[in-house]
């Protein structure tokens, strides 16, 4: 269960040649570095299970090739400057179930034909790479989409997705209708600056956990009385309007409420908004970022 980490070689590249002097490693991080030497060595390692590696000066991502890598569980592959990697080489990676792609889009559709894949981060994507493979992917359960960029993740459909986090993606303006993610319990959105609504329907009867942060322009959470499991919701830096939390008629479930839009005045009427809906806030909970209330029953 231990890792073996390589990193922060600054000013002088990494010789993988010491490498076989681990042949038992089953977790290998070679990442946060600018050069390496010898990156051949990591096909000497028999019983890798998982690596994260990122080389940012990497020459030659021919390595994924390597027959012992086929074998690994997860897999982080970390950006280069010149988006060396071909991911046409995990077709073969069967027994895959978390796989993290940084900036990479050389053959990513194939992405999508990896059904072993349960966790999925994709990270600093461009927006000209469609992401619509991830609807291919059966086993997924769990999504990440941080950084890069494009104005819509409509395109995706995963019925039995569970965690959705979408962050710092650049000109995102639409989730889509999340009902069609039937199956989802957990979504985080952070960081979105054009996004104007989030849509939840009937569909969502599973979802449990509602976080949005700092998405400014962001004015309606549609749907979140049709929320019937909803136990958490956490709202911080958007324009939704405070009082509009009393008008909504919040599932039972709903244990924790912590809402706040960064302006002292507004904020004023959030701790009126959440007594009107039977809340009291949490004994040393309330900070320059939200509060947070308990109902219990």
């Amino acid at each position: 269960r231990s890792e073996v980490r390589f990193f922060g070689h600054y000013g002088s590249a990494f010789d993988c040649a010491v490498l076989p002097q681990l042949p038992d490693v089953e977790r290998l991080s070679v990442d946060c570095l600018s050069h390496v030497e010898r990156i051949e060595h990591l096909a000497d390692l028999r019983r890798l299970r998982h690596l994260s590696l990122g080389v940012f000066d990497l020459a030659d991502g021919s390595i994924l090739n390597a027959p012992n890598l086929r074998r690994l569980t997860s897999l982080t592959i970390g950006e280069t400057r010149r988006r060396v990697f071909d991911l046409a080489a995990l077709a073969s990676y069967s027994a895959l179930a978390l796989l993290r792609v940084c900036g990479h889009t050389r053959n990513l559709d194939v992405v999508g034909e990896l059904s072993s894949v349960r966790d999925l981060w994709l990270n600093g994507i461009p927006k000209r790479a469609s992401v619509s493979f991830v609807s291919r992917m059966r086993g997924l359960r769990e999504l990440y989409i941080y950084l890069g960029g494009r104005a819509s993740i409509g395109e995706i459909t995963v019925p039995d997705l569970e965690v959705l986090e979408v962050v710092w993606v650049r000109g995102l303006q639409d989730l889509g209708d999340l009902a069609r993610f039937p199956a989802l319990r957990r979504l985080l959105v952070e960081d979105q600056i054009q996004l104007e609504q989030i849509r939840f329907g009937t569909g969502n009867a599973e979802l449990r956990t509602v976080h949005v942060f700092n998405c400014k322009s962001l004015r309606a959470l549609a749907g979140l009385e049709a929320l019937p499991a909803l136990e958490e919701l956490r709202v911080f830096r958007t324009a939704v309007e405070p009082m509009a939390l009393r008008r909504e008629r919040f599932a039972t479930t709903l244990r924790t409420v912590a809402f706040s839009t960064g302006k002292a005045k507004l904020d004023r009427t959030v701790r009126e908004a959440g007594a009107m809906l039977g809340y009291e806030p949490n004994e040393g909970e309330e900070n320059l970022i939200g509060i947070d209330w308990t109902r219990e029953y």
